[in-house]
């Protein structure tokens, strides 16, 4: 993620908690999220995050936001001891509005 990207993703969080973005808060914030590549699921991150929880949204909430949406995207994952794990059905939701479909894990 650049700086650009960074100042788009901080733009769409400030529409909900109305927090001061500057200069100097997107080249921090680009401080934690600039090995983020999936810009987009970096934006779906903020939707599910907006949808489960009442707290103050951080940087890192978007990058468990983008591993959950990328774990989501492979399924028949299964636990240490063979369990199938469950589906993270927000993180599914989030996938299908990217357009994205799962694939099966490889053996």
């Amino acid at each position: 993620m650049n700086l650009e990207q960074t100042a788009i993703v901080l733009a769409r969080i400030q529409l909900i908690d109305n927090r001061r973005v500057d200069e100097e808060v997107i080249r921090e914030w680009h401080l934690y999220l600039e090995d983020v590549a999936d810009v987009p699921a970096a934006l779906e991150a903020i939707t599910m995050h907006r949808m489960e929880s009442r707290e103050w949204l951080m940087p890192v909430d978007i990058r468990r936001g983008v591993d959950r949406i990328r774990d989501a995207a492979i399924t028949g994952r299964t636990d240490e001891w063979g369990n199938l794990l469950e589906s993270d059905g927000p993180a599914v939701a989030a996938l299908a509005r990217l357009g994205r479909a799962p694939r099966e894990i490889e053996s």
